[in-house]
């Protein structure tokens, strides 16, 4: 299956709203074990995917950070395949796995035998057997002092020595890193080397955490449960309780109280908003933001009527409060 990315300047749109840039519409991510969907439609993600596009041909080491779960290890594969080096390695190392520096420098930068207990052969890291291609470092913020250093003498001169070792090494590798930590703030601490801080971050990435991305949350549950009923030959749809929920869910959390108890309790706009608008419990903005949220579910002030539960008999009165305030959008 492609993924889909989305950004400004295209206009292939697909059934459920993304935008697709020609260039890598058909693109698969099957050989990396992974199938994605980079949607969305919040500014600060558009940001981060024309980056990972703009990143991509270079050959400069990237640094992405974001929070746990939104997708480090995907932007960094299609980093990758978008890149120069698609068609030679692509190896992900989670330096967090590693409770032994020994263990964490054999597997990047290799050893000889008998360097360390245990080292009974020669073995190759994965710097010189991926030399050609990109190797990326997740949880970069996990890597040990002396992992650090023989790091950047790959970035900076493009040469390792394997653990226990006295030879040089030549390797061709482009890094990509992540973390979910502020690297900055640990290096002025002295918790990382200053100088590896820089080279890693030639190219920043930041990706922002669905909290963070609006209306994007609704568009990747519908996504996904398009993918489940297509996997399963299934129908189904989210109730429309589920679906008043998730849109209240998107309004700040000071206001999305008023939005649910009219939408999902059945109480009525008159009591709601109304009256906390008159007494100054509620300002102009707020009103506005959730005569927005109605709006963008029904289309039309009429529509907000029978979701706001007003009576029809009442809608003029509705339509001339909207107007006396400077409420309608």
């Amino acid at each position: 299956m492609a993924f889909s990315f989305e950004a400004t300047r295209t206009t292939n749109v697909s059934k459920n709203g993304a935008i697709l840039p020609q260039k890598i519409k058909e693109l698969s991510l099957k050989h990396l074990g992974k199938e994605i969907a980079l949607l969305g439609h919040h500014p600060a993600y558009l940001e981060a995917l024309q980056k990972l596009e703009q990143f991509a041909p270079s050959e400069a080491p990237v640094l992405i950070t974001g929070e746990t779960g939104v997708g480090k290890e995907l932007f960094a594969g299609v980093l990758y395949l978008l890149s120069q080096r698609k068609d030679a390695a692509y190896v992900p190392v989670n330096c967090g796995q590693f409770n032994d520096e020994h263990l964490m420098v054999s597997e990047l930068f290799g050893h000889t035998k008998g360097s360390f207990t245990g080292a009974t052969h020669d073995r190759q890291g994965v710097f010189e057997s991926a030399s050609g291609g990109t190797v990326f470092l997740d949880e970069i913020g996990e890597l040990s002092n002396c992992a650090q250093k023989m790091l950047l003498r790959v970035i900076d001169q493009k040469e390792i020595m394997p653990l226990g070792s006295t030879k040089i090494r030549r390797v061709d590798i482009r890094v990509i890193s992540a973390t979910h930590r502020h690297l900055e703030s640990m290096a002025e601490a002295g918790k990382f080397r200053e100088d590896l801080f820089y080279r890693l971050s030639c190219l920043h990435l930041h990706i922002p955490a669905l909290r963070e991305r609006g209306d994007d949350r609704v568009l990747l549950l519908t996504y996904y449960l398009d993918q489940l009923n297509e996997a399963h030959g299934m129908q189904k749809q989210f109730s429309s309780k589920l679906q008043h929920r998730r849109k209240s869910d998107l309004l700040p959390l000071d206001i999305a109280g008023y939005y649910s108890r009219m939408v999902d309790k059945g109480e009525s706009f008159w009591q709601v908003i109304h009256e906390p608008f008159l007494n100054r419990d509620l300002n102009r903005h707020q009103v506005k933001a959730i005569l927005q949220q109605g709006l963008k579910e029904t289309d039309s002030y009429k529509g907000l009527v029978k979701l706001f539960n007003i009576a029809e008999a009442d809608y003029k009165n509705f339509f001339n409060f909207l107007q006396q305030h400077n409420l309608k959008s």
